[in-house]
């Protein structure tokens, strides 16, 4: 039976077109990943099918601005888009083309919920176009908040949707809203592979989730990071059903493992293992993350068995005195046996990432992390390396400390727009200033940090993640 939801400015008598949107990137950043955005399609296969039938995706990975500012102006009802610090004045922007339509928009992703207090306030100013505003893991909210819109509810207080903290992956991942629209069909995904090693023979992958956030919640969070801790399982026979799912309908010949770190829990790695055994052909590939200190003789066993033939993992470093210094609970030594290990069960690190110019680097540290790629080098399984200049993403613990700079409150706090690139040189600055001033220490430049990524490039070939946009 339909119902009048005039509520929504069209007039009309009919279910409303909702339209999830992930924005490009802003043009101060680089993408380096062009995946589907697996938040918004597990926001998808919540819907209850009225609602369902009609929702579009507009990724900006894979479309163009202009392609989506006309979508949500002219065909959308309802508005929902996901930011990461990255894009989020590019998702501002959509949000205001969609309000001056006439359309409801709702905001959430890591960013609105790292800044929802100084969102809010600025929706009740009315400075921001935004209608509402869904913090943390959004399936369960984003679903009440549908239907409290077409039910015509009062709003949350300054346009919180309140976080209940409730995660249900309660449905079976659906990705047939990536056919609706030929802009978004898995071939755009998986197009431009880096090409190397088992990666190389890949045409058709497909990304998916077992678990969510940082699953090592007993160890210390690494200080540069921003990622949410906490152990979020998805239901085995979900994920098994997704599987399946896609197995028939994309017939894809390679898996994207995209946990934060697949390696973490054994007995989730022996059962998501057995999953796959069932549930998709022993010929694919798997591509997963890990991490350097769960890498046991028994771990790359369980790596092995499932079906993986090639990994990601953070190195971030070198030095065993940055990577203590930045939370890491590993040695470089054992980095390397880890990756020997790896490379003894026929599985190749795809990419090796680090991370340079953290308050403790100097000469001597570099020297020690371009020795450490050139032991990698020697190993032989090692295709590629992306070393990145630390930014001090929102949320994370450099973050905090920079925000607590006093000559620095009037860029960083009671705003949520971060100008990045100049956040990445005010870190540099403070940590010159603060850790660079002790007796004896020579801490890096930004110049010579770039000397050593290129050091390190000649040594292995600089990765890009494993896709690229092109």
């Amino acid at each position: 039976m339909r119902r009048d939801y005039g509520i929504l400015g069209r007039g009309i008598h009919d279910w409303p077109q909702v339209s999830l949107v992930q924005p490009g990137p802003d043009e101060s950043y680089s993408n380096v990943m062009c995946s589907p955005p697996l938040g918004l399609i597990e926001l998808y296969s919540s819907m209850f099918n009225p609602i369902k039938e009609r929702a579009v995706l507009r990724d900006g990975n894979v479309m163009e601005k202009e392609d989506i500012l006309r979508g949500v102006q002219e065909d959308d009802d309802i508005v929902a888009i996901s930011a990461n610090s990255f894009n989020y004045r590019t998702g501002l922007e959509i949000a205001e083309a969609a309000k001056e339509a006439g359309k409801i928009v709702i905001f959430g992703g890591p960013h609105t919920t790292c800044f929802q207090e100084i969102i809010g306030e600025k929706i009740k100013k009315g400075e921001r176009p935004i209608d509402y505003v869904i913090p943390g893991r959004a399936d369960f909210q984003f679903y009440k908040l549908i239907i409290d819109i077409l039910d015509h509810k009062s709003s949350p207080q300054n346009g919180i949707v309140p976080d209940y903290n409730i995660y249900s992956c309660s449905s079976v991942m659906d990705y047939s809203i990536l056919f609706k629209n030929r802009l978004t069909l898995p071939e755009r995904y998986t197009k431009t592979f880096v090409r190397m090693g088992v990666l190389n023979k890949v045409k058709r992958s497909i990304p998916v989730f077992s678990q969510y956030a940082c699953s090592n919640v007993g160890k210390q969070a690494c200080k540069f990071c921003s990622v949410p801790r906490g152990i979020n399982i998805v239901r085995p026979d979900n994920f098994e059903s997704t599987l399946e799912k896609l197995e028939r309908e994309i017939t894809p010949d390679h898996v994207w493992l995209v946990d934060g770190d697949f390696s973490a829990c054994i007995p989730h790695m022996r059962m998501i293992g057995d999953i796959f055994k069932k549930a998709i052909s022993p010929e694919h590939g798997i591509y997963c993350f890990v991490r350097a200190d769960n890498l046991s003789s028994k771990s790359i066993d369980r790596l092995k068995d499932a079906g993986v033939t090639s990994v990601f993992i953070g190195y971030e470093h070198g030095d065993n005195k940055v990577l203590g210094s930045v939370g890491k609970n590993f040695t470089s030594d054992q980095a390397i046996e880890a990756t020997q290990r790896l490379a003894d069960a026929d599985i190749e690190v795809s990419v090796g990432s680090f991370v340079l110019g953290t308050p403790a680097e100097t000469l001597e540290s570099l020297d020690n992390t371009i020795d450490f790629v050139e032991r990698l080098s020697k190993i032989g399984n090692v295709q590629s390396i992306q070393a990145n200049t630390i930014i001090p993403s929102p949320g994370s613990h450099y973050w905090n400390e920079l925000c607590g700079i006093p000559e620095l409150e009037s860029d960083l706090l009671g705003t949520d727009i971060i100008d990045l690139p100049k956040a990445v040189e005010q870190f540099q600055e403070y940590a010159h200033r603060f850790y660079g001033a002790a007796p004896r220490i020579k801490r890096a430049t930004i110049e010579e940090i770039d000397r050593a990524k290129k050091i390190m490039y000649k040594t292995l070939r600089k990765g890009m993640e494993w896709l690229d946009r092109g």
